[in-house]
């Protein structure tokens, strides 16, 4: 369910310059960056609020002069915002990629929590009280973090947290992905099409694997 676009013009007309910009740089196959910004179940940003979280994200990733789009939905337990942001610089043509964007967003998360009041999540960063800023979280505490209650991940993922300070895509998947998932199809009455919708909202797609069962990938 559509709630909000955070500009107030057509959809269409968004799209179709968004498009005009991305055609200038044509060596560019991935200009749209999208992500999400999820609350817990129970928390409900005004609209102040959630445009306020975007446009920051938005600047911290060094997107601050590019085109966007802000979506926000309301049909699951958890509050969320897609933000679409344009790679191709409106007046260059550049196109930029936030480098360490998962760790810029982790901090940026951290910091919207403590300004606007919502609880604080575990993840790369964790909010200082008494340094009043963001703190990169150490080996060990992201291990006490994932021992606490984090799903269980694969020898290979495991490795990739432990040397890259980092969420592996299988634990992200397993996580809030997973719970929506399983939310979906207590309901009945659901079919693929209900799957492939409810995955791509967190930026995963499922298809088939070539021995038997299924995937799930980023889609981007």
């Amino acid at each position: 369910e559509l709630i909000y676009t955070s500009i107030m013009v057509p959809y269409e007309t968004l799209a179709a310059e968004m498009r005009a910009v991305a055609f200038e740089n044509p060596r560019v196959n991935d200009p749209v960056y999208h992500y999400q910004l999820c609350w817990r179940p129970g928390e409900r940003p005004s609209r102040a609020q959630w445009e306020e979280a975007a446009r920051k994200t938005i600047q911290d990733l060094g997107f601050g002069e590019h085109q966007f789009l802000v979506v926000a939905h309301d049909d699951r337990e958890h509050f969320h915002v897609h933000v679409l942001v344009n790679r191709i610089h409106p007046e260059t043509y550049k196109a930029h990629y936030p480098p360490f964007s998962k760790r810029e967003l982790d901090k940026s998360l951290r910091e919207i929590e403590h300004a606007q009041g919502w609880q604080h999540s575990p993840g790369l960063y964790r909010w200082d009280a008494q340094l009043g800023l963001a703190v990169k979280n150490s080996r060990e505490e992201m291990q006490a973090h994932r021992e606490a209650g984090k799903p269980d991940v694969g020898r290979a993922a495991q490795k990739l947290e432990h040397f890259q300070d980092a969420e592996s895509l299988e634990a992200y998947a397993k996580g809030t992905p997973a719970e929506s998932l399983r939310d979906l199809l207590r309901e009945g009455g659901k079919g693929w099409q209900d799957v492939h919708a409810c995955l791509r909202k967190y930026g995963l797609e499922i298809e088939k694997a070539e021995q038997g069962g299924y995937v799930v990938r980023a889609s981007d």
